[in-house]
């Protein structure tokens, strides 16, 4: 549902023109609509306790298009009207504002009918709206939707250790291991070919006929 409000909508031309910056625009209206920040206010000392004095613009005048475009606003030219640097209009505006990470949220909520989510997301994903987002809009993924992300992208990491796994064990068989027991296989050999040697040297000397002098 949406309420009235006032729309401040700063000319960035004219406010550069004459020094004025966006934060001395938030400024001047944020100290006549509402006041300055808590931690800011000057303090009333009594005995027991500090009371808080809080200075804002009336309610009756706080309504007025006319006094609000009279707020004075500092530039770096000097002091400017905010009607000089803003087109002051009425306007409506959200009556309640959601935020997700300070930033603005909208809600979209989808009844499925019996439908798997991964269907419905594909053909939602499909539309145009959403194909080309303005400027400052992105989605984020919330509820069984966000679930299954998060549960592909755990299956993702998972098999990215298996492969990555995979592969530092062949790596350390074909470095450390395959040369190892390829030189034990060596050296066996070897010792065997040394020992039939021996073997066949000690059968050949003991058939070999005595020559008596």
């Amino acid at each position: 549902m949406q309420r009235p409000e006032i729309q401040v909508r700063p000319d960035t031309a004219r406010a550069a023109a004459l020094g004025v910056t966006a934060q001395a625009l938030d400024d001047a209206m944020r100290l006549a609509t509402y006041g300055d920040y808590s931690n800011s206010l000057p303090k009333l000392n009594l005995p027991e306790r500090q009371i808080a004095i809080r200075v804002r613009m009336d309610p009756s005048v706080r309504e007025n298009i006319e006094a609000i475009a009279q707020l004075r606003v500092k530039g770096n030219e000097g002091i400017v009207d905010l009607g000089s640097v803003a087109d002051i209009a009425m306007g409506s505006g959200p009556s309640q504002i959601d935020r997700m990470d300070r930033s603005r949220n909208i809600t979209l909520s989808v009844e499925l009918n019996g439908r798997a989510i991964g269907e419905v997301q594909k053909e939602a994903m499909a539309l145009p709206a959403l194909k080309s987002l303005p400027a400052g809009v992105h989605q984020v993924e919330q509820g069984e939707v966000q679930r299954m992300s998060e549960l592909f992208q755990s299956f993702g990491i998972a098999m990215a250790i298996v492969v990555i796994g995979g592969l530092l064990t062949s790596t350390a068989l074909s470095l450390l291991v395959v040369p190892v027991i390829f030189t034990y296989v060596d050296d066996l050999l070897q010792w065997e070919r040394g020992l039939v040697s021996r073997r066949g040297a000690e059968r050949a000397q003991a058939t070999r006929p005595a020559v008596s002098g």
